[in-house]
């Protein structure tokens, strides 16, 4: 009978152990690091669905994470990537990322990152919805070119940019908690913002509008618009702002930007809206 020095088995076994921690750990099709690999390169055709084979729970995932896919490609042709740069840059490390899990076979984790995804891009569409309905982002400089103004028209065009700037600010998050007038403090830097730049306006008006969603009774929301109203025109005021350029309005849960019962579109309908009046308007209270 072949004896087996002892040496020689624990390296073995020692090999072997090692080679099967490397298995576990490896994710198939990673490529070289830093650089993606097949996963990343052919996102479109893993793990195709074959008539002859059944379907199973990982192509279920994979056709979800293609519809998410169409989304966000939807979204970016509709200025997502423009208005919400981060947003997008994270949505797709998050698809990247999926597709790793499920070529992997790391359902579980694939199936949490699908429900976040769902979830983001849903509250994306809904900002990016908004500002496309009242507002514009600003386009890429390097994709967009700048047209020519005569001289003529160079005051107009810098007091146009100025003034829509301004507006983008007063009217970006300017979102409320639920039953609550407590500013979030993203709003207050960019009110702040909008402050430093409204002093190159010789002569405007604030019509702040304060808005609440459906939930509640009627009273209870217009007055809860009121104290919303109330607390935008407090702060600039207390920033130094003219308490005589502000118009103050309470619709309580009129003029809502969406329809619907779902708990994004309650908080973008709990707002305020501020428009920017000023001579060449000519709005101005008289």
């Amino acid at each position: 009978m072949l004896k087996i020095p002892l040496n020689v088995i624990v390296c073995k076994c020692a090999c072997i152990v090692t080679l099967f921690l490397q298995a576990c750990a490896y994710i198939p099709e990673f490529g070289i690091q830093g650089h993606g690999g097949k996963a990343e390169a052919h996102q479109g055709t893993f793990l195709a669905i074959n008539a002859r084979h059944p379907v199973k729970t990982a192509h279920v995932l994979r056709l979800d994470w293609e519809s998410q896919k169409h989304l966000l490609d939807l979204l970016i042709l509709q200025g997502a990537n423009r208005c919400y740069p981060a947003s997008v840059q994270l949505a797709n490390e998050r698809q990247t990322l999926i597709v790793r899990e499920l070529v992997a076979g790391m359902v579980f984790d694939a199936s949490d990152n699908l429900l976040i995804q769902r979830e983001k891009l849903a509250r994306l569409e809904v900002k990016l919805n908004y500002v496309n309905k009242f507002d514009t982002c600003y386009p890429d400089p390097s994709s967009t070119p700048i047209p020519l103004v005569l001289e003529a028209d160079a005051s107009t065009s810098r007091h146009h940019l100025l003034t829509d700037e301004i507006i983008q600010l007063l009217n970006s998050d300017n979102q409320f908690p639920f039953n609550s007038s407590e500013i979030n403090p993203k709003y207050q830097n960019r009110l702040v913002k909008a402050m430093d730049l409204l002093v190159q306006i010789e002569d405007y008006i604030l019509v702040v509008s304060g808005h609440a969603d459906e939930r509640g009774l009627d009273p209870f929301n217009l007055a809860l618009s009121q104290r919303r109203t109330e607390a935008v025109t407090h702060f600039l005021v207390s920033q130094g702002m003219a308490k005589s350029a502000i118009i103050e309005q309470a619709l309580g849960e009129g003029n809502p930007l969406f329809s619907g019962d779902s708990e994004a579109i309650y908080q973008v309908n709990r707002r305020v809206n501020i428009r920017l009046l000023t001579a060449n308007t000519q709005e101005l209270r008289r």
